[in-house]
């Protein structure tokens, strides 16, 4: 029975407290599985779901304001238009090929990088995710918040200072969390219901508000000095956004029966990515060109020209729309965060995600006014996250898609299993991408960090494009030069 058991992947892994078939995963109930192996039988998903879930996610004030940043930058409506498809289709491809690894391993992307890292150098990729998560969700709770109290002022007169400004934050901050905490299910039918009303709103509003706009920025001129450079951040933050979920997208891959077909997974991931980013950029940057000033902050821009009757549903699913992100993200840290901390619960990890989120966002946005540099950190790290997600998409097709999936988990158990390499670290793959990253971050230009080699290129951005490229390039290249090791030999079956 046993080995039935092992060949038709109905068993659980080291950390888990559900017996296999016993996991709950249904709209408006608490989640039962965290980080630990999804047997088959609750493999509840499909590639369209994953469609969904990165095109319904976007459609919330905070890549609206990613959006609106390229007008703020001295772009002009077609080359911030050409930026926006270029940089979030860049990110979308990308990011597509690191589904085809959940339903392989049954498991999250951090747990899965114990394939390439190591049983000890999964951590790098849970301190990247939780600096990820965290700078997004900075902006969106910051974005949510101003909605609220935008809204509340011109409706009822109610104050816009600090003390409104934080209960705003506080709420939008609690409601994800819980969306968040719910888990896989009800996100999914989030991101529908998000998906087709913010369409809706969308096109309402630009019929709307069409005789504000114009082509040109008004007085603005182009943030890092002339266009091409300015036209490449504009294409880079087009990227940050696809590809900061890189680190996430397992989470919903995993529940994807393993014989799925990797070509839908990679095409509906890739296109759900590309279709919500780019028009979500695309609204945030026609709403910004329709405002009398492109300084003005985003939110309170939609608020101030919103006509009163539109202005109730625009603020109610604009914000649901921000809430839905923010559970996206919430989730996200919270199972990154059990990677580390897998003796407690998903529940309690949540707890402490939501407790550092709140403080962090306070002081970012109340005490330090930084919301643009956590912006401009969010593009930085970019540079940090592709080669990690490159070195991933190069060990599954190194591994032809077979995992040791139970030696994924050795670090619950207790066991070194067959990733452990050298002293729980994969060497060859910690040294590539220190040393993609550190190229990358020589490329940066933001108005955070500008990098030696950005100034050579006129302070053109490469940092991404040649981080991950380099990240790609070498792994591959030390993969077939390198001696094979165990793990790299195709896997016996995957519950051994």
């Amino acid at each position: 029975m046993a080995d039935e058991t092992q060949e038709t992947g109905n068993f659980t892994s080291a950390e888990s407290r559900v017996a296999p078939g016993q996991g709950r995963d249904a709209i408006g109930q608490l989640e039962t599985r965290g980080i630990d192996y999804i047997p088959a039988v609750e493999r509840n998903s499909r590639p369209a779901n994953l469609a969904w879930t990165y095109f319904g996610a976007q459609f919330g004030y905070a890549v609206y304001v990613l959006g609106g940043l390229l007008p703020a930058f001295g772009l002009a409506w077609w080359p911030s238009f050409w930026a926006i498809i270029c940089g979030t289709l860049i990110g979308s491809l990308a990011v597509g090929s690191v589904a085809l690894i959940g339903p392989r391993t049954g498991t999250n992307s951090t747990v899965s990088s114990v394939a390439s890292f190591g049983v000890r150098g999964r951590y790098l990729g849970s301190i990247i995710a939780q600096f990820d998560n965290l700078g997004f969700n900075v902006i969106i709770i910051w974005s949510g918040g101003l909605a609220i109290i935008g809204a509340f002022h011109r409706g009822f007169g109610t104050s816009t200072g600090t003390g409104a400004l934080i209960i705003g934050m506080a709420v939008v901050a609690v409601a994800m969390s819980l969306l968040g905490l719910l888990g896989h299910a009800t996100l999914i039918a989030s991101f529908k219901f998000v998906a087709i009303t913010n369409l809706i709103l969308m096109i309402v509003f630009i019929i709307l508000t069409h005789s504000h706009f114009h082509t040109h920025p008004a007085g603005a001129s182009y943030l890092l000095g002339s266009f091409w450079p300015t036209w490449l951040l504009g294409v880079t933050l087009g990227i940050v956004n696809p590809i900061s979920y890189g680190v996430g997208v397992n989470d919903y891959a995993r529940r994807i029966p393993q014989d799925a077909s990797p070509r839908k997974i990679f095409i509906a991931l890739s296109a759900g990515m590309f279709g919500g980013n780019a028009l979500a950029y695309l609204m945030g940057a026609w709403a910004t060109l329709s405002f009398a000033s492109v300084a003005t902050p985003l939110v309170t821009g939609f608020v101030q020209l919103s006509p009163g009757w539109f202005l109730a549903p625009f603020i109610i699913f604009g914000f649901f729309g921000n809430i839905v992100g923010g559970g996206l993200d919430m989730y996200n840290a919270t199972l990154d965060l059990q990677a580390i901390l897998f003796k407690i619960s998903r529940a309690a990890n949540a707890t402490i995600i939501i407790v550092v989120t709140l403080i962090v966002t306070y002081f970012a946005v109340v005490i330090f006014d930084a919301v643009e540099t956590v912006t401009s950190f969010a593009t930085v790290l970019s540079a940090v996250l592709g080669p990690w997600i490159g070195i991933l998409i190069v060990r599954h097709f190194e591994l032809r898609g077979n995992y040791r999936v139970l030696d994924l988990h050795a670090y619950a158990g207790g066991d070194h299993g067959a990733y452990w390499f050298t002293d729980g670290f994969g060497l060859r793959a910690m040294l590539v991408w220190a040393i993609s990253t550190a190229v990358g971050l020589l490329w940066s230009s933001t108005t955070l960090y500008t990098g030696p080699l950005a100034t050579v290129t006129d302070g053109i951005d490469l940092s991404f494009i040649s981080a991950f490229a380099l990240g790609v390039v070498l792994y591959y290249v030390t993969g077939k030069v390198g001696t094979r090791t165990r793990a790299d030999q195709p896997a016996v079956p995957s519950a051994l």
